[in-house]
């Protein structure tokens, strides 16, 4: 719509508004509210989402291939894509864990400076 009414430089302004936003929402709204809900401080809400978002995007991805070589074949085996996801999931996550204990670790050395 934008780029119909306005051009590209409408579209770019609309792109770019929708970016701001939607950072703004993922990186302010969002750990405020959970933490405020559930209790939390507001960071550690990010930290639990900055480990999980690795697991999550290799499940995803894979499901993704998957879906596809599914629709390609006309496979319909439901473990078909439960077991690879899983497998996936588990040897990312034993390939990150240096990276999310480092993580904790820091967070948690911050924590304990503060009190």
């Amino acid at each position: 719509l934008a780029l119909q009414s306005g051009g590209v430089s409408t579209m770019l302004i609309a792109i770019l508004m929708i970016v701001v936003v939607h950072a703004l929402e993922t990186y302010v709204l969002n750990p405020q509210i959970y933490g405020h809900h559930m209790h939390m401080n507001p960071v550690l809400v990010l930290i639990v989402l900055t480990i999980a978002v690795p697991l999550l995007m290799a499940g995803m991805v894979i499901g993704l291939l998957i879906s596809l070589f599914q629709s390609v074949t006309s496979i319909q085996d439901q473990t078909l894509t439960f077991v690879p996801k899983i497998i996936i999931i588990v040897i990312v996550a034993v390939v990150l864990t240096p990276w999310m204990i480092e993580l904790l670790k820091a967070f948690t050395f911050d924590m304990l400076s503060l009190i």
